[in-house]
């Protein structure tokens, strides 16, 4: 593919983790141009004065932006806007860059469900329910590329559902599953995945030498798996989705147990990995009996699947690794945003610089 010629880009949200992360790649991107980078409460400061590391050697030139507020952007002035923003604060932003033709890359949940009342059901009041049906789920694996690149408004999936959906899809879409058994999910995230926003739950004592589970069978992720693997089966998929926080910055893991049909055998499951993901260029399905890790991804777009099979019970147990805020987020956003414009996926993303 040819680089393409230059795109303006802002990010809506600079100051959280996937915003920083974000402007760290988009800084070193031959074809997206950062014009903008807004914050909610630090217009006119440095982005390096929330994280020095945006200073020093080995930063992208320009890398350390000065922030201005959502209100001062002009949307005439970008080509594509990265919504690095809470959820609920998406869906108030998105109509008017739409309108103004810019393409947005929304990395908030507000436009992954494509049912409103699921959404409301998890979320809350969706303001701009017109706009549901023109995103597009973009997980890039699982999605064409040809509809990513038609799509004005794309949803990016989220940290659990990329790393569940990665393992579980093949598998649930094929004829070794057994369709209507139990399919469940246990994740494990550093404590990024929970927000630069400090809470009770995050605080160093409560997490350091400590995994606990939360918002057991309550968390917001688990239509959002479910309608990808749903999706993927031709039928409807319903999982149990327990996420657990683990002592450390940034990776996730999540492990899928999936009950397969009899006489179904590890080489044919390894087979059908291999074959899912032979040409995708940021899954790696490990060799038999190599489990994948979380620091053998972290700060890389990059996702890690093993496969292995417990013949006692017929169950695949399929791990996958990821970087939180990587794959599972603003890495995932620029290869989403780099097969929108039909550049090369992998496009600013082979030794990106992670910023938390």
């Amino acid at each position: 593919m040819t680089q393409g010629k230059t795109q303006r880009a802002a990010v809506i949200g600079a100051t959280g983790f996937t915003g920083v992360e974000l402007v760290s790649i988009l800084q070193s991107h031959p074809v997206f141009e950062l014009m903008a980078a807004t914050a909610r409460c630090h217009a006119g400061a440095r982005l390096s004065s929330l994280y020095p590391a945006l200073q020093g050697d080995g930063v992208a030139p320009g890398a350390d932006v000065v922030l201005s507020s959502a209100a001062e952007l002009d949307s005439a002035s970008i080509d594509i806007a990265f919504l690095a923003v809470p959820h609920t604060a998406a869906m108030h932003l998105a109509p008017k860059l739409i309108e103004a033709g810019v393409r947005v890359i929304d990395l908030s949940a507000d436009f992954r469900l494509k049912d409103l009342t699921t959404y409301e059901y998890w979320y809350a009041e969706h303001t701009a329910p017109a706009l549901i049906e023109q995103a597009l789920y973009a997980l890039p694996e699982l999605v064409a590329h040809a509809d990513i690149a038609a799509a004005p408004l794309l949803a990016c999936p989220g940290c659990y559902p990329t790393a569940a959906a990665l393992a579980a899809a093949p598998l649930v879409a094929s004829a070794l599953a057994v369709p209507d058994a139990p399919l469940v999910i246990d994740a494990k995230s550093g404590i990024s995945g929970a927000g630069r926003t400090a809470s009770e739950m995050t605080q160093f004592c409560a997490l350091d030498e400590s995994v606990s589970a939360y918002k057991v069978a309550a968390h917001q992720h688990t239509p959002e798996i479910e309608q990808t693997l749903s999706v993927a089966a031709g039928r409807e998929v319903t999982v149990l989705f327990t996420p657990h926080l683990a002592p450390m910055k940034r990776g996730l893991l999540a492990t899928t147990y999936i009950t397969c049909a009899e006489r179904t055998t590890l080489t044919q499951l390894e087979e059908l990995y291999h074959t899912a993901y032979a040409i995708e260029p940021f899954v790696t399905v490990l060799e038999q009996g190599t489990q994948p890790k979380t620091a053998s991804v972290t700060g890389t777009n990059h996702a890690q699947i093993g496969v292995a099979f417990d013949e006692r019970t017929h169950t695949a147990i399929i791990t996958c690794a990821i970087d939180n805020l990587g794959k599972g987020a603003s890495s995932q956003a620029v290869q989403v945003a780099n097969i929108a414009y039909e550049l090369d996926q992998a496009m600013g993303l082979s030794a990106f610089r992670s910023i938390v």
